[in-house]
């Protein structure tokens, strides 16, 4: 069973490999002029900044956690960020989720970028015997 991915409900076109190079350059590029036109690297500067709630990003705890592996010390000094739901990791990716969010909500028509993004991006496939 073979799967060709094409752009659209109605579009039967069988495409080659190639053709995803192009298709991403027609995304990306126009990406990149949205992003420099709408002047977006300052706003970077200000997601790195000190903010009213800490520094962007914030530091990371480390412990002295040491684990002995094979007769080997290997340190996992990050160790305490696998559990899940502690919230002491759910309030550190909360922390770390703070930065690009600052810096994403200051994008002009993020909502409309998004969109259009989605729109391009979706793929139909179906299968053939």
């Amino acid at each position: 069973m073979k799967r060709i991915p094409t752009r659209g409900a109605d579009h039967h076109e069988t495409q080659s490999p190639h053709l995803n190079v192009h298709k991403a350059a027609l995304i990306l590029i126009p990406l990149l002029v949205v992003t420099v036109f709408y002047g977006l690297f300052p706003s970077f500067a200000y997601a790195q900044e000190n903010t009213a709630n800490g520094l962007c990003p914030p530091a990371t705890r480390k412990d002295g956690t040491v684990e002995s592996i094979h007769g080997m010390d290997v340190a996992d000094p990050y160790r305490w960020l696998e559990d899940q739901n502690s919230p002491e990791t759910r309030s550190w990716i909360d922390e770390q989720d703070r930065c690009p969010n600052a810096l994403l909500d200051s994008v002009p028509r993020r909502a409309q970028i998004a969109k259009r993004l989605t729109e391009r991006l979706k793929r139909v496939t179906f299968t053939t015997s």
